[in-house]
């Protein structure tokens, strides 16, 4: 009779250990038992970096650039013919300033070969989110007589007696900057050309026309 109710005590108790209970857990962080629902976590980490990005655009007005939309160190622009009386047929892109000295006569000094165009930029990530621009020209390559080649810039509509000469292998500000990013960046007009004076011998050959590739640099803070 002993070993009976010791047998039925412990059925009994295996039963009710055994039997789910009435209601789910709440959720709980997995794996969880006896509950609907559990958590996990993943944490995602990124490093957010600083950049900058500028490009170019021939203007509605000016030349035709090669290679647009890409980084200002690749593109072409082609000025057509000048020379240091400003005279002739110069490209339809092009204005063309004649400097003449006091006269009579008034002689032409030098001339001035320029067309506008554009520079988008866009910084990300600084604290001021500003940026200034240098440019920093080679020396003209296939031109006789240096010094007949005066390389030129500045803000559109500026006169080109006002143009800021860009000599060659030094980086000068052209006195660009742009204001506080607001993610759109920044389209600004600029124009761009060449002061020919005369020199013995300034001129280029029949196969070639002179050349200076002109490196920008984009300065963010």
């Amino acid at each position: 009779m002993k070993v009976f109710k010791t047998l039925l005590l412990v059925a009994i108790a295996v039963i009710v250990i055994g039997m789910p209970s009435s209601s789910f857990a709440a959720t709980a962080a997995c794996p969880a038992a006896n509950a609907a629902s559990c958590t996990s976590t993943l944490t995602l980490t990124v490093t957010v970096q600083t950049a900058v990005w500028m490009q170019f655009y021939a203007n509605a007005s000016g030349c035709a650039i090669s290679a647009q939309n890409t980084d200002l160190t690749t593109g072409t622009i082609d000025l057509g013919n000048a020379n240091g009386l400003g005279v002739g047929t110069a490209s339809s892109c092009v204005t063309v300033t004649k400097v003449t000295a006091a006269g009579p006569p008034q002689s032409v000094t030098s001339a001035y070969y320029v067309t506008p165009y554009d520079i988008f930029t866009q910084v990300s990530g600084f604290a001021n989110g500003t940026a200034t621009f240098t440019a920093n020209p080679t020396a003209f390559t296939n031109v006789t007589a240096t010094g007949a080649l005066t390389l030129v810039e500045s803000a559109s509509g500026a006169a080109a007696a006002s143009m800021t000469a860009l000599p060659a292998s030094t980086a000068t500000s052209l006195g660009l900057t742009t204001p506080a990013d607001t993610g759109a960046g920044q389209l600004s007009t600029r124009q761009i050309g060449v002061k020919v004076t005369h020199q013995n011998g300034a001129n280029t050959s029949s196969a070639s026309a002179a050349s200076t590739t002109i490196t920008y640099t984009i300065t963010a803070t």
